[in-house]
């Protein structure tokens, strides 16, 4: 019996014996999700009990996700379908009271719970709006694919675009947020790269957002997550792309300070490579102890193992147990990616970001500070894992955006090389998550703090990598937060995506 079929049972089983308590609220929505069966099918509504149900469940990629209980799923498979949806729901939810509240999952990726589902609301879930078409060079993507078989049909035509760089990563999230990928530095971000957004409004109207129609609307969705409407295909610009250099390096812990010095040198480098993408994980499990993991791709294409191109020669030249580097296609190195963080996969986890300006003393010294305190959580058996992961973030990326229509990250008057830096933490059980929840918040803030006493600090998070507790939109900056507070209060003007969507990070909280 499969794992999802047990867990299917398992929830047919509290639902009908155990005792219900339905409050007005629960009897509106569960009204709702009976009309929108009649709507749209009972194909495309999955009430709680059933095995549908407990399936859409089940593939969130955190157990804080898993662990919530929505009243209904609804799994829209065309935009005529969700504009039914949002239309149904509208009438709900007149003069901007969230009578009934849902929330909207393209991939289900993002950690904290409450982002892509919610509790005795109705979850829009969009993993069977999964396509992937090409015309020419432009690529139409529905926005509940993943990026891995996107890869896997670009690659047969000799394509690929800007996207999520683990496997399982969805589409719609990843975009929305800004997304950081493998061709960042000769691309920008990945919502850089988006021609034409098909997005519902509030309305339930379907409309187009590009740089000649809705153009606020068009630059709002470039990084201003799911503050608008819901995006039904995104067009992005697609480019020519075989396969190129790629693979991971396991490092033993005591080579920290040559992956500092790599690092920051990389970032700050004048002539940054643009086809140069790195990642350096600090890790520590309880099994293997700390540990350092390199993934380094280079996406010229004539670069080879044999042959590695200078920018990623100090990395190789590092002393490592382990080395993946091969030639091979974008998809490859998504799917080693994802199978580095099925680690992390249905268990108790959390993500939380600080962004900093490139110093090596200072990476030096908060990653010995992280050293110390992963050290001490330690100590309590429930921690299972713990990751800091510093990205490069140069001036090469953040000043793409201007000639490629612009986004909403606030970073296009940055003039400072950036490195971003991801904390993901997994601990045993729900019961365990206090001290560990805790003890992450406290580090990042110091670190925040600290950056910004030591003039190293900047205002940016970026959205896909923040905890519940962090404020990303605060960090774009007074100028675009306003700019995007207008955009919703045109194109939403009851306010629906800010009161009835409590997932994400709202404008106006």
């Amino acid at each position: 019996m499969t794992d999802i079929l047990k867990s299917g049972l398992r929830r047919v089983r509290d639902f009908w014996c155990s005792p219900k308590v339905i409050s007005p609220k629960d009897s509106v929505v569960r009204s709702a999700s009976s009309n929108l069966t009649q709507t749209l099918g009972h194909d495309k509504v999955a009430l709680r009990g059933t095995i549908k149900y407990a399936e859409s469940l089940n593939s969130y990629y955190s157990a804080q996700e898993r662990h919530i209980s929505p009243i209904c799923v609804v799994q829209p498979s065309t935009a005529e379908d969700v504009s039914k949806f949002i239309t149904e729901i509208a009438a709900l939810n007149t003069e901007g009271k969230p009578t009934v509240s849902f929330a909207i999952r393209a991939g289900g990726h993002m950690i904290q719970g409450g982002a892509a589902n919610i509790e005795n609301g109705i979850t829009l879930d969009l993993s069977k709006m999964n396509s992937v078409t090409v015309a020419e060079e432009v690529i139409s993507i529905e926005p509940g694919a993943r990026w891995g078989n996107v890869y896997k049909t670009l690659s047969a035509l000799g394509l690929s675009t800007p996207g999520g760089r683990v496997a399982d990563v969805g589409v719609g999230g990843y975009l929305i947020g800004g997304g950081i990928s493998f061709f960042s530095p000769r691309k920008g971000f990945g919502c850089d790269s988006i021609l034409n957004f098909e997005v519902v409004l509030a309305n339930g109207t379907l409309v187009s957002a590009n740089k000649d129609e809705n153009h606020d609307l068009f630059l709002a969705l470039k990084g201003g997550s799911n503050n608008f409407g819901v995006v039904v295909r995104f067009d992005i610009q697609g480019f020519s792309q075989g396969d190129f250099l790629g693979g991971s390096l396991i490092c033993p812990f005591s080579t920290l300070p040559d992956h500092i010095t790599a690092i920051s040198d990389l970032t700050a480098s004048p002539n940054y490579d643009p086809y140069a993408s790195v990642m350096v994980t600090l890790s520590w499990d309880r099994l293997l102890g700390f540990l350092i993991q390199d993934s380094l791709v280079h996406t010229s294409g004539t670069s080879t193992k044999e042959d590695p191109p200078p920018s990623l020669q100090p990395f190789l030249d590092i002393e490592h147990s382990i080395s993946t580097m091969r030639h091979g296609s974008v998809a490859d190195f998504g799917t080693e990616l994802k199978i580095a963080s099925d680690i992390f996969e249905g268990k108790e986890s959390l993500y939380a970001t600080v962004t900093v300006k490139n110093d090596r003393e200072f990476l030096a010294s908060i990653s010995a500070s992280w050293k110390t305190m992963v050290e001490t959580l330690a100590l309590e058996p429930s921690l299972l894992l713990a990751n800091m992961v510093f990205e490069p973030l140069p001036t090469v990326i953040t000043s793409k955006s201007a000639g490629l229509g612009g986004n909403s990250l606030g970073l296009q008057e940055e003039k400072d090389n950036l490195v971003v830096i991801l904390f993901i933490y997994s601990w045993a059980s729900e019961h365990d998550s206090t001290g560990t929840i805790a003890a992450a918040e406290k580090f990042v803030r110091d670190v925040d703090n600290e950056a910004k006493e030591k003039g190293f600090g900047s205002k940016f998070t970026y959205l896909n990598y923040a905890s519940a507790w962090q404020d990303p939109i605060d960090g774009l900056g007074e100028e675009m937060k306003s700019r995007l507070r207008k955009a919703s209060e045109k194109y939403d003007p009851q306010g629906m995506f800010q009161k009835a969507v409590p997932g994400g990070f709202k404008l106006f909280a």
